[in-house]
């Protein structure tokens, strides 16, 4: 590697070229000799084009919520969404969330996006676009996470949000998070139960009925 870049120094190649030479060789670097597998090498890629980049608006309409004196797991609840022209409102056990305003302000305008290099994919749309469109509901089951879902430093968390080999990580630790799931209890298996889903119309909101 240095004695290539010695040679480009030494034959006259412009900075241009220098630097092209020094990225590529130093992905090189990263990919052979740092991360060891696959799943490593997807997880590098999907960090730099999804997480931690300015256009992820996720945080600026979403909210958390933790039971107190006890877990979500522990019984049924009652998850649902009312979703009009105007706007998205999310409720657990009938008790309101987070309301995103989609009346007033785009998403677009919401992420801060105005005046970026980005181009806008709902231009000429209404306020609500995305979600001027059907969606599917997808139920399952997710297990980690380097997007921040799950803070560095979070009691019994086995990996690093930083880490190129946070999946790897996550494995290793099998030994410390495998066990409550209790895959072998007959009585109470370890997994995602679902009473209902249920899906309806609000008549009385103009634009929510097909």
């Amino acid at each position: 590697m240095l004695v290539v870049l010695f040679i480009g120094v030494l034959i006259g190649i412009n900075f241009f070229y220098f630097f092209i030479f020094l990225f590529f060789y130093f992905f090189i670097f990263i990919f052979i000799f740092l991360i060891p597998s696959f799943y490593s090498y997807f997880f590098l890629i999907s960090y730099f084009l999804f997480s931690y980049r300015p256009e992820n608006g996720f945080l600026k309409t979403s909210k958390s919520l933790q039971k107190p004196g006890g877990e979500f797991s522990s019984e049924f609840h009652t998850y649902s969404l009312e979703w009009t022209p105007q706007k998205l409102t999310t409720f657990v056990d009938g008790q309101v969330l987070l309301e995103v305003d989609m009346a007033t302000q785009s998403f677009w305008d919401k992420g801060g996006w105005n005046g970026t290099s980005f181009d806008n994919p709902w231009e000429g749309r209404k306020n609500n676009a995305p979600f001027d469109q059907p969606f599917y509901l997808i139920m399952n089951v997710a297990v980690g996470g380097t997007s921040g879902f799950f803070p560095d430093g979070y009691p019994g968390k086995p990996w690093s949000n930083t880490s190129p080999n946070a999946v790897n990580q996550f494995y290793d630790a099998s030994g410390s998070w495998l066990p409550s799931w209790e895959l072998n209890n007959s009585a109470h298996p370890s997994a995602m139960k679902v009473d209902f889903v249920k899906f309806y119309c609000l008549p009385e909101v103009e634009g929510s009925c097909p």
